[in-house]
């Protein structure tokens, strides 16, 4: 592919989850890249680069990692995460 593909990306994102990459192409965006990267002798890192093409103003987005988990911790749980941090004064539990 030469340059002039790649300049209808509007947005570009990079993860190095499959789950939120695989999120982001069912919300119609285009996987452009999966790129490897060693990080010791025998680890590797994997990270998917996905690319916006449509209008700026349309842009839908998969969700991010804290987005998964605080849905499935209110699905378990019935309550948000943030609601069990806080005590009954109100402050912060942390």
């Amino acid at each position: 592919m030469d340059e002039s593909y790649y300049s209808r990306f509007v947005r570009l994102h990079e993860t190095d989850s499959s789950i939120e990459a695989n999120e982001y192409l069912e919300c119609e965006w285009v996987l452009l890249n999966v790129v490897k990267t060693q990080v010791a002798e025998e680890s590797w890192n994997t990270y998917y680069v996905p690319g916006w093409n449509k209008c700026i103003e349309d842009i839908k987005r998969g969700r991010c990692y804290e987005e998964r988990i605080k849905e499935e911790f209110e699905k378990k749980y019935g309550q948000s995460p943030e609601s069990i941090l806080v005590n009954e004064s109100g402050d912060d539990l942390f």
